[in-house]
């Protein structure tokens, strides 16, 4: 019966997979549906008022909803999945990376769910298990809107990760050996953007002072 009201609450019309029928067995049935439905997309705002305390728990067996919703993009259930209290620093610990939601959006150039995650309150700068900021992601994969919303929110650009590169050595790489990839054009702009930012921010104390 739980599972049936779940699904009229998803409005799903097609059938569901075993997992997702499995589920209805599990400890937590409701965790289980919510990752389900944020994964393919579905509204879930309704299901989600029931699910406040494990969305805001780190999940290192599987992706976090909120995680896997950046992922793929798709801002609504991000704005749904935040508006119920998700923990939007939360991290990943089923991978070596142990990012954050806003690490993957900034790797995958999703700039509105960038937004709302910052909206959120998403630390821009945090370091994942490598070191690696957003920053250094959105330069790296070429994503010229995610580094100039990073930059206007105050991102910094001298941070670095283990191998002491900072999101400008990134870029750089990028640019001097992918001339032919569509994306030059975006990394030769990064490059422009970030190198005027961090002599900015290399002055800021200067300044202060």
């Amino acid at each position: 019966m739980f599972l049936i009201c779940m699904m009229a609450i998803l409005g799903l019309t097609q059938s569901f997979d075993m997992r997702a029928a499995a589920a209805a067995d599990s400890p937590q049935p409701s965790e289980e549906l919510l990752k389900w439905a944020a994964d393919r997309g579905y509204p879930c705002r309704v299901s989600a008022l029931f699910l406040i305390p494990t969305t805001r728990r780190d999940y290192r067996n599987d992706n976090s909803p909120l995680y896997g919703a950046a992922e793929e993009g798709n801002l609504k259930i991000v704005k749904e999945l935040l508006a119920v209290g998700a923990d939007c620093n939360a991290r990943l610990f089923n991978t070596n990376h142990q990012d954050q939601p806003l690490h993957t959006a900034a790797e995958r150039g999703h700039v509105e769910v960038v937004q709302a995650l910052l909206t959120a309150g998403a630390d821009l700068n945090s370091p994942n298990r490598w070191s690696n900021t957003p920053m250094h992601y959105a330069a790296e994969k070429g994503h010229e809107q995610v580094v100039r919303l990073l930059l206007e929110k105050g991102a910094s650009v001298d941070k670095r990760n283990l191998w002491g590169q900072t999101p400008l050595d990134r870029v750089t790489v990028q640019a001097r050996y992918n001339r032919s990839d569509s994306n030059y054009a975006s990394y030769a702009s990064i490059v422009e953007l970030l190198t005027a930012a961090e002599q900015t921010q290399q002055q800021q104390p200067a300044n202060d002072e």
